[in-house]
């Protein structure tokens, strides 16, 4: 199972293993709202300043953040934010969410863990 995500997630650029937003349609077929509350758990951290979640993708290309946005946005409703990140080498962009969108990713986070429960 990871070495199939790992094909998905990163390719090897001049030997370094450079991390790619998989495309819409495999976001749309596998990303479900309990991959979002992993992607939360391991690459975000609630940000005090702003009172909301930060997904930390700078490591992705800017316009590969923009359209995991865009993406998140149309398939679960949330409303996505930049912040801009400086890198060793040009920029990249973390993600951040709406008020609402932080009280709806409560929501249905609480609705998955109940069901993994069930099972």
């Amino acid at each position: 199972m990871f070495t199939e995500l790992a094909l998905v997630y990163y390719s090897e650029v001049n030997d370094k293993r450079v991390k790619l937003m998989p495309t819409d349609d495999y976001l749309d077929r596998n990303f479900t709202e309990v991959a979002l509350a992993f992607m939360i758990m391991g690459d975000g951290y609630w940000d005090t300043d702003r009172a909301t979640i930060m997904l930390c993708t700078e490591n992705f290309k800017p316009e590969e953040t923009i359209r995991f946005a865009l993406f998140l946005e149309t398939k679960f409703g949330l409303i996505c934010t930049f912040r801009k990140r400086e890198l060793k080498v040009g920029f990249g962009y973390r993600i951040g969410f709406s008020r609402l969108s932080v009280d709806k990713i409560r929501h249905f986070s609480f609705r998955s863990h109940a069901s993994i429960n069930a099972l």
